[in-house]
């Protein structure tokens, strides 16, 4: 017996160096891959937004808030500027943070084991194909870009993972282990990772309310009120902190208070153009005079054709460029205001319309979200790389002397001299050549995992409902299926909060959903895979050291 156990602590050693051996060589590649780039950020045409509060404290002015963006991610521009003083710092950071999200990938693909009890595919399989996850996530050259740039969309893969893992922690903790204080931190950690997410990009604040909801229903059977209350006042404490500051901030920002409300009505353009010409129509025109209600929709039809002319490439699913539309030379909204008495009646006007397209053209508005959607769900999936190679000089440098040349950011990069080196660098890189590429296997694993997502995910869906719906009465039939749907939910709520209010025709809609994607996609192929081998007996368990955990209370089958 103690030779046995002595052997088996061996083998266990030896397994834990293998495995660590192996995830050090993928990052120790991954690092490799980052900092052999240009470390000079990117910039596209927001990036007034993103840093130009930072400049403008930096330069002896006032913290701005600009285009109705959150301050958190202008703040830690500020923050990162103020110490370094080199823009370099700032992609150096989001390396790291990119890193950093494999990090919790592969630690949350691990929890995933202890979550759901296992049959046929043990520990070893499990963690390997974690790794795999990790060596995709970390060498896909779509990530690797997305960390370049000055923009929020920087570190959401990194706030994804983390809300992922510190979610899957809690479940461990308060359904495994009835661990309360265990759970209520990292209950509260969850919740802060998941509002900051959605406080860095808005698209994501279904996937946090529906994170925070289900925590809460979760903590909500807990014996112990004092740790109820605990978690709740807490998470409470955590929203606001996060709220009120960027709230207090807005009101010197001219543009927030129109800012969801003017997208809404210019996206969907071309539903309120119908809308008011039916109004025309039957008489139906409330306040407004027919005859402005009639010189309204010529503009906005004369505004929108001229989209088409101008960029006939993109937003193919409106048919038009809302961008455009909403701040263009010429732009409809400045007279709209001046002719109805100023901004309040504007946005009074905006509202009402939307709303009345909405109602009276359910419908149309129903296709829409739906069409948006297959946009994302269709083969193969945009949020996977699928770029062999993306050009970073001249291509999106060339972009980022553009949008830094403009004249407002042109006379703040210029006040210091950090600054001004990062334009006279960015100006030399527009006239270079370089590009990251991407490794032949991992190029052909995204390919497939990129076609395969939407029956993947359709499929698992499918047997996840149909399980819970007959439950077999074998250890953990409802676990793993709620685990895959709970896994299914950041992509949905996030492409279905976006097809709702604006389009994914923005490429970087769906690139900032790859980790979730990914995540889910070998979750449900590992899950399927281990279905089909208990359902016979011809395979045997690929470990020994695979073990089945309790399996909570009140989630047992009965």
């Amino acid at each position: 017996m103690r030779a046995g156990a002595v052997l088996h602590r061996n083998r266990v050693t030896v397994g834990r160096l293998i495995y660590c051996g192996i995830a050090g060589w993928i990052f120790v590649w991954a690092t490799i891959t980052r900092f052999a780039l240009p470390l000079d950020p990117l910039a596209d045409p927001d990036v007034a937004g993103y840093l130009g509060p930072a400049l403008s404290k930096l330069n002896g002015g006032p913290f701005t808030h600009v285009g109705g963006l959150n301050f958190l991610y202008p703040g830690a521009l500020f923050l990162i500027l103020g110490a370094v003083r080199d823009f370099r710092a700032i992609v150096v950071v989001q390396h790291l943070l990119g890193l950093s999200a494999g990090g919790f990938f592969l630690m949350a693909w691990n929890r995933l084991h202890s979550l759901s009890p296992t049959r046929r595919i043990g520990r070893i399989p499990h963690q390997a194909i974690g790794l795999l996850g990790a060596a995709i996530l970390l060498l896909s050259n779509q990530p690797v870009l997305l960390e370049l740039g000055l923009r929020s969309d920087a570190v959401c893969l990194f706030f994804q993972s983390l809300t992922l893992w510190l979610t899957l922690e809690f479940f461990h903790s308060r359904l495994i282990l009835r661990e309360g204080s265990r759970a209520v931190t990292y209950g509260c950690a969850a919740v802060a990772s998941a509002w900051l997410l959605t406080s860095l990009k808005p698209s994501f604040l279904l996937f946090a309310i529906l994170t925070i909801g289900i925590v809460s229903v979760i903590m909500s059977g807990l014996r112990k009120p004092r740790l109820q209350l605990v978690f709740g006042v807490t998470s409470l404490a955590i929203i606001l902190a996060i709220v009120l500051p960027d709230q207090f901030l807005r009101r010197s920002d001219p543009t927030s208070r129109r800012f969801l409300t003017a997208t809404l009505f210019t996206v969907h353009a071309k539903l309120i153009h119908t809308q008011i010409e039916k109004d025309l129509q039957s008489g139906e025109t409330g306040e407004y005079s027919p005859a402005w209600l009639r010189r309204v929709a010529r503009e906005l039809e004369q505004k929108l054709a001229q989209t088409h002319a101008r960029y006939p490439m993109q937003f193919r699913s409106l048919g038009f460029q809302p961008d455009w539309v909403l701040n263009g030379p010429d732009g409809l909204f400045a007279p709209w205001a001046q002719e109805l008495g100023g901004e309040e009646p504007l946005l009074k006007f905006l509202r009402c319309y939307y709303w009345r397209a909405l109602l009276h053209q359910p419908w149309a508005f129903v296709r829409k979200v739906a069409f948006q959607m297959s946009i994302f769900y269709r083969r193969p999936v945009p949020a996977f790389s699928t770029h062999r190679t993306l050009p970073l000089a001249p291509t999106y440098y060339l972009q980022s002397r553009a949008a830094l040349g403009r004249p407002s950011m042109l006379a703040m990069l210029r006040v210091q001299d950090f600054s001004r080196a990062y334009l006279s660098r960015i100006d030399a890189l527009s006239r270079s050549v370089s590009s990251i590429r991407e490794n032949d296997g991992i190029y052909r694993l995204n390919i497939r995992l990129a076609q395969g997502y939407c029956l993947v995910c359709l499929t698992g869906g499918l047997v996840a409902l149909w399980l819970l719906f007959h439950r077999t009465g074998s250890p953990g039939s409802i676990a793993a299926p709620l685990l895959t749907i709970f896994l299914c939910l950041p992509n949905l709520a996030n492409t279905f909060g976006i097809a709702v209010i604006h389009t994914m025709d923005v490429g970087r809609y769906s690139q900032v959903q790859f980790g979730a994607a990914l995540f889910v996609e070998l979750w449900i192929l590992r899950w399927l895979v281990d279905l089909v081998l208990s359902t016979t007996t011809r395979f045997p368990m690929w470990t020994s050291a695979a073990r089945i955990p309790p399996i909570p209370r009140g989630l047992a089958p009965k």
